[in-house]
C-alpha cells in the first residue's frame, strides 16, 4: 500500500475542512455584523406594535 496517497488523502481532507471553517466563520461574522447595523438603522419603536 502506498503511505503517500494517504498523506495527501489526509491533507485534502484537512484543507478542506478548514477552508469550510473559515468560511462559516466569515458567514457567522457578517450575520452578526449586518444584525447589528440593522438594528443601530431601527426606527420603530420597540414593543409598540
Amino acid at each position: 500500500m502506498n503511505t503517500a496517497h494517504w498523506w495527501f488523502i489526509g491533507l485534502s481532507w484537512a484543507l478542506t475542512l478548514i477552508v469550510f471553517g473559515a468560511l462559516s466563520v466569515a458567514a457567522l461574522l457578517r450575520h452578526r455584523n449586518a444584525k447589528r447595523q440593522l438594528a443601530r438603522l431601527e426606527t420603530r419603536a420597540r414593543g409598540k406594535s
